[in-house]
């Protein structure tokens, strides 16, 4: 894999908060396993919470409480080991990829992945130019929302394509252990729409708020210590 020229990307500033006021993706989290409880009922919550503590247990080496049943007791158990794993949030990510990869086949199965598959047609006419949007004031916009949710601490950056497109660059994203150990065990595989991106699918959905228009992405490299992905319009 050729080298990545960090010099063609205009990096973003870094995060003002660090790992630890990272909250609000271990609650969105929680809220996306809960929206999940009420399609699949009692059975996604078992295997979420299984999944959640054999994450942890390979990351800490520690055995977790055996009383932990409920979403809000693995959500109290997981902010208490901060000081030992300070991302339990990879925790929740990794556990909704296992789970949902599980469930396919069930009622609703894998819709959440669906919904941010690529359209390789689309990905080929973006129309960010006929539809008069400025990708760059664009993600201006987008920054400081960004800090808002604080759910990304790692430094970033973007360049634009000559089709419209933009690409983003991750360096040492704070939610890759999570990807990693879905992509390992197999949990990230056949897909639909190819790897999936909780930063750039939440960087859609603001950019759909933001703009009018739906946008999507594909995962270009998943490597040590960076991730490159492409964002376009559709």
């Amino acid at each position: 894999m050729a080298k990545l020229e960090l010099s063609k990307f205009k990096m973003f500033e870094e995060p003002p908060y660090d790992e630890s006021q990272v909250v609000n993706l271990k609650e969105l989290c929680m809220n996306a396993a809960r929206n999940s409880e009420k399609v699949y009922g009692p059975v996604f919550t078992a295997k979420y919470i299984k999944h959640s503590l054999r994450f942890v247990i390979q990351k800490i080496e520690e055995e977790p409480p055996e009383n932990i049943k409920t979403l809000d007791q693995l959500k109290e158990y997981l902010f208490s080991i901060i000081d030992k794993y300070p991302t339990p949030h990879c925790a929740l990510i990794y556990a909704g990829f296992t789970t949902e990869k599980e469930l396919q086949g069930q009622i609703e199965a894998g819709l959440h992945v669906a919904t941010m598959g690529f359209s390789s047609d689309a990905a080929q006419h973006p129309n960010c130019k006929e539809r008069n949007v400025d990708i760059n004031a664009l993600l201006t916009q987008y920054y400081p929302i960004l800090n808002d949710l604080k759910t990304v601490n790692c430094t970033s950056g973007y360049r634009k394509n000559e089709d419209e497109s933009f690409d983003i660059v991750f360096i040492n994203c704070n939610v890759k252990d999570a990807c990693q150990m879905a992509l390992d065990n197999g949990a990230l595989n056949q897909t639909v729409g190819g790897l999936p991106c909780i930063n750039l699918s939440t960087m859609c959905k603001i950019f759909k708020l933001l703009s009018g228009y739906n946008w999507d992405y594909k995962l270009l490299e998943f490597d040590d210590p960076l991730c490159l992905l492409r964002c376009y319009m559709i």
